[in-house]
């Protein structure tokens, strides 16, 4: 979402009733059943203390069948959070695309990634815990999505410092910390709480602007 990484306090995943799985009957798309619970599997167990095996009994399928719909369980985690993040970097480019102003386009920004992380929360917890899982050549690709989404923000902050709307002192710095507050909603943030979603990204908001904003301004 992020990539930013986890607080110093390892946060643990939610447990696996957060996200229910209903599987799919008859004649479903079963290369998405597979993914649908290898992503519930790694997202509340952790990406190595699931197996092929594991997620072949979860959908009733002997595991050497699941290579008729995937080529290993590294390219699984790989494609899931590759899925994601073109997601997310597509739709902040688009809606960005038809925003005009800094401060606009930093709420807009917020806004989307709270509710990735709201209602894709499965992936944002993937994104943030299991990144290190990833081979060499997956991860560097996944790196490199995550600079890009990086840049989105930085980009943002830069124009909104050099319009005199934002005092930002060292931009790499304020993007990782704006994104490490707002990647830990998918930890701790539950629909239904004391408040909804349209709060939680007012206040963020609030928060991340109050910070960030010029005091002439």
């Amino acid at each position: 979402m992020a990539r930013t990484q986890p607080s110093p306090t390892k946060p643990h995943p939610a447990k696996p009733q957060d996200w229910p799985i209903t599987l799919p009957a008859g004649k479903a798309d079963r290369r998405q059943q597979i993914r649908d619970v290898a992503l519930d599997m790694f997202a509340h167990e952790g990406y190595a203390n699931v197996s092929l095996r594991h997620i072949g009994e979860r959908i009733g399928m002997h595991p050497g069948s699941l290579y008729n719909h995937l080529e290993s369980k590294q390219s699984l985690l790989f494609e899931l959070l590759q899925d994601h993040l073109e997601e997310l970097l597509d739709t902040v480019r688009h809606r960005l695309r038809q925003t005009d102003g800094s401060i606009a386009k930093l709420e807009v920004f917020v806004g989307t990634h709270i509710e990735f992380q709201v209602n894709q929360r499965p992936y944002a917890l993937l994104t943030n815990l299991e990144l290190r899982s990833l081979e060499q050549q997956h991860r560097q690709e996944i790196r490199q999505l995550l600079e890009d989404y990086r840049n989105c923000l930085g980009e943002i902050l830069e124009a909104g410092k050099r319009a005199g709307l934002l005092q930002v002192e060292h931009t790499d710095i304020a993007v990782r910390g704006v994104l490490g507050m707002l990647s830990s909603v998918a930890f701790w943030f539950h629909e239904g709480g004391q408040q909804n979603r349209e709060q939680l990204t007012e206040q963020l908001s609030h928060m991340i602007l109050g910070a960030l904003r010029h005091p002439n301004t």
